[in-house]
């Protein structure tokens, strides 16, 4: 909960974050995706911090520090959180918002074949937590990371919403 952590530590509101859930829903008819289609390009999110729920189609892939591309495959019951690139602001780069991507891979494809056999639904259905600061809030390496440094220079204040 490194969120919950900046907010108390560094004396922020709750009234600072803002929570978006957004419903993604996608039919995933295997005749029609091939190996290697890109449903979500190569990015990074925006906001603070993103929550995903497990997926039963896998084909999340994110890049490590060093440029290293990973097959996401996150355990049951758990969540994933990623930074975005409010959180990167905020820490002053210390946390990095993360580069992410969907695309078809050969378990997809396993996946949706699996679940034709056992008759069970072809639709995708996630449901995403986004967190962002308000848009009217300044945004800045906060506490600590705002004494790093090189931090002041590479991040300056800058309104939310700008």
């Amino acid at each position: 909960m490194f969120h919950l952590h900046l907010l108390s530590k560094y004396r922020c509101t709750l009234s600072a974050l803002s929570l978006i859930t957004s419903l993604s829903v996608c039919f995933l008819p295997s005749g029609l995706l091939q190996l290697n289609t890109v449903c979500a390009g190569f990015h990074q999110d925006l906001n603070a911090f993103t929550v995903h729920g497990k997926s039963r189609y896998p084909g999340l892939y994110i890049w490590t520090r060093d440029g290293k591309k990973v097959s996401v495959k996150v355990p049951d019951g758990c969540l994933l959180v990623q930074a975005g690139m409010q959180a990167e602001y905020a820490t002053g780069g210390h946390v990095l918002a993360g580069f992410h991507e969907v695309v078809v891979q050969p378990k997809t494809i396993e996946a949706i074949e699996a679940a034709k056999k056992s008759e069970k639904s072809l639709w995708r259905i996630s449901s995403t937590c986004f967190t962002h600061f308000a848009s009217d809030r300044t945004l800045q390496p906060l506490g600590k990371f705002a004494g790093v440094a090189g931090a002041a220079d590479k991040y300056p204040p800058i309104k939310v919403g700008q």
